[in-house]
């Protein structure tokens, strides 16, 4: 029987303590802080930045209209990459506040319950690459912690499981943001693997990163995916780029303008 609502709705804020005075005292002694700007105030998500938020929403049909149909019919960013948005994941990539990664993959998730997206049978990140080491494999978490920071609160929110290692990237590619636009279409290809593809099978897969620029990598990692078995895989990042004036090409490679060296795991 097909559940009436398959993504549960989320609470607004954190949920407090039981009785006024609880919830009065843990307010005084943790205000919640604001997960773009970091204030504290009354909520987390201050009434300074839900007015520039406002004006951040993605252009109509993106990402999705840069990514392939065929194995990934449907996809979904929060935000554009600009403003308070851009900061605070630069923050979030730096620091992996876990606090900030909970607001962050809260948004997402209501973000999919509101566009009727399916219900994940397993989150997956979009992998970095891991070197060879004396203690072993890297986590990926060590380049970039944003997306399987953001995966592990979904699949706690969804209580599906985690599935970290199921993709990963088998070697190292030039930082995309340093790539001319032709270039990075073509630079993810071939770079990742998919290591138990039985766990895939017939499943609805969430493939979850921070940002979407070309869509070139979220691409590669759904065409795998969807390729070993699964179902469906359903692209969901936390803001989208988008169009502007792109800095002087000299061979092949993007010479940065401003911070553009800083995107973090463009895609």
């Amino acid at each position: 029987m097909e559940k009436e609502n398959p993504i549960p709705a989320l609470p607004a804020e954190p949920q407090m303590p039981a009785g006024r005075f609880g919830a009065a005292l843990l307010r005084s002694l943790f205000p919640p802080r604001c997960a773009f700007c970091g204030k504290r105030g009354e909520s987390t998500v201050c009434s300074a930045c839900k007015q520039e938020l406002r004006t951040l929403t993605p252009p109509s049909g993106e990402p999705t209209a840069r990514l392939h149909s065929s194995w990934m019919p449907c996809a979904l960013s929060v935000w554009r990459y600009e403003g308070t948005v851009r900061h605070a994941l630069l923050r979030l990539k730096r620091y992996a506040s876990r606090w900030r990664g909970t607001e962050f993959a809260r948004q997402l998730a209501a973000a999919a319950a509101a566009a009727h997206l399916p219900p994940p049978d397993v989150v997956i990140p979009v992998p970095n690459y891991k070197e060879k080491s004396l203690q072993g494999l890297k986590r990926h978490s060590e380049e970039n912690p944003v997306p399987l920071l953001l995966a592990e609160r979904l699949a706690q929110q969804f209580s599906v499981p985690l599935d970290e290692n199921q993709l990963i990237k088998y070697y190292p590619t030039p930082q995309q943001h340093r790539l001319s636009r032709a270039r990075r279409r073509g630079n993810p290809v071939g770079a990742y693997r998919v290591l138990a593809p039985r766990r895939l099978q017939d499943k609805t897969v969430w493939l979850v990163d921070d940002i979407v620029t070309t869509g070139a990598t979220m691409n590669e990692c759904a065409r795998l995916l969807w390729l070993y078995g699964a179902k469906q895989v359903v692209g969901l990042s936390f803001c989208v780029t988008v169009s502007r004036p792109v800095a002087r090409e000299q061979n092949g490679t993007v010479q940065p303008e401003e911070d553009i060296g800083q995107t973090p795991h463009t895609l």
